[in-house]
């Protein structure tokens, strides 16, 4: 082998060496960072970064300073589906068929009242269907809510039942003349209790006089005159300079059957030199009162 040829086999091993080690120093290098670089913060995965590399402030992409303790509510279904909701104003928070919504008031009153015994909130519950005209409301039975309607009590009185007012003008009346003042019809029933009352005022022209009164009845469906039944009987003292007065009865009735009575009140003059008027002014008004006041009771007490 010449000095040429191995020479020349000797260059093409070195350049095949260099390219081997150029390859080897490439693959190390490979991924190392330059003696000058900068890290985005996405590559720091350990360590304690220290407070000079930390933003530090009051605002929004800042952080605050110092020891802080954070009080915080745990995440909540129920509170979610609240935050949800688009109330208006007055409306309710209400629970419905398991979801929170808002509810109007009319939509919430609709649902404490209810339609059935069953569902009608408790203090709310309403009057009870059915019944019937002139019923009442009583209690069933001792539980708690049970009413129901029933017919008005007979030992409890109802009230007045009838009653007449004279309302025309003043009654000129001559001495020893009986005259009808006012009448009232009222429809009876057996085993009850009732109250009969009257009042008329008399206005004498001259001189002391007296005016007689009576309360008159009859119950077969005639109508009373001057000389019928006396219920009540009683007089209004006119006396001289005065000359004003007003005569009552009041009296209880229990009629042994059902029936219709005729009241009339009447009134004349005793002794009168001159003439008086049954006045029918609001301050005088003539009038007769029918009055239902209950169950009939036996006439008792002690005579002495």
């Amino acid at each position: 082998m010449t000095l040429a040829s191995r020479i020349s086999a000797l260059a093409t091993r070195l350049a095949t060496e260099f390219n081997t080690l150029r390859g080897e120093v490439a693959t190390g290098l490979a991924g190392k960072a330059n003696t000058s670089h900068t890290h985005a913060a996405g590559d720091v995965t350990s360590g304690t970064l220290a407070v000079a590399r930390v933003p530090t402030g009051t605002s929004g992409t800042t952080v605050a300073l110092g020891n802080h303790t954070h009080s915080y509510q745990d995440a909540d279904a129920d509170l979610t589906a609240i935050a949800g909701l688009s109330p208006t104003n007055n409306d309710f928070l209400q629970r419905k068929s398991s979801v929170w919504t808002n509810r109007t008031p009319a939509q919430v009153a609709a649902d404490l009242v209810g339609t059935t015994s069953t569902t009608l909130a408790a203090g709310n519950r309403g009057l009870p269907t059915g019944g019937a005209s002139g019923q009442i409301l009583a209690k069933t039975s001792a539980s708690d809510y049970a009413v129901g309607w029933i017919d008005y009590p007979d030992a409890m009185p109802r009230g007045v039942i009838a009653r007449a007012r004279r309302n025309t003008g003043n009654l000129t009346m001559a001495s020893g003349t009986a005259y009808k003042i006012v009448e009232v019809s009222a429809a009876l029933l057996a085993g009850r209790m009732y109250r009969f009352t009257s009042r008329a005022g008399f206005y004498a022209d001259s001189g002391a006089t007296i005016a007689d009164v009576f309360l008159r009845y009859t119950t077969n469906g005639t109508a009373p005159t001057t000389s019928s039944t006396v219920f009540e009987h009683t007089s209004a003292p006119l006396q001289a300079g005065v000359r004003v007065g007003a005569a009552s009865t009041e009296d209880f009735y229990t009629p042994a059957s059902n029936q219709t009575i005729r009241l009339l009140l009447t009134a004349s003059i005793i002794g009168s030199s001159g003439a008086c008027y049954g006045a029918t002014s609001d301050a005088w008004p003539a009038r007769i009162t029918v009055e239902d006041v209950g169950l009939a009771v036996a006439v008792g007490g002690t005579n002495y």
